[in-house]
């Protein structure tokens, strides 16, 4: 019984000093794991938005199809500057047919769906829409 209980000393004596530099070897692996989730996730803060703002904070109104520039009306034609583009009535301008051209507007027409794009110094988009026209079958 001497010798195993002697045999079982020197076996701990052997392995103990094993055994803690495991511990601190996966301590340290376990720091180092901590220390790079941290510093990686340093970059996710700036996709966090405030809760204190609207939802609209931060975005960019859609900029709209059709943008009226100009009228020129003359005794011999009407011409309108739609998207830096000069149409005449009937005209094609963007994927929409030019109607009419008035003094103050332009009635467009897309599939259809009449607008009317007016000349605008208060910054909105000037487009302004009416429901569609019934057809008679």
């Amino acid at each position: 019984m001497f010798d195993s209980d002697l045999s079982v000393r020197r076996v701990r004596a052997v392995y103990r000093p094993r055994g803690r530099m495991v511990a601190v070897a996966i301590r340290l692996c376990i720091a180092m794991l901590l220390v790079l989730g941290c510093w990686s996730g340093a970059g996710y803060a700036t996709d966090l938005q405030d809760p204190f703002q609207p939802p609209t904070a931060g975005r960019t109104a859609p900029t709209p199809a059709w943008v009226l520039q100009s009228i020129l009306i003359s005794a011999e034609r009407r011409v309108a500057i739609i998207n830096g583009q000069s149409a005449l009535e009937g005209e094609h301008v963007s994927g929409a047919q030019v109607v009419a051209i008035e003094p103050n507007l332009v009635r467009i027409r897309k599939g259809g769906r009449d607008m009317m794009l007016t000349l605008n110094r208060d910054g909105s988009d000037g487009i302004r829409t009416r429901p569609p026209i019934a057809q008679a079958p």
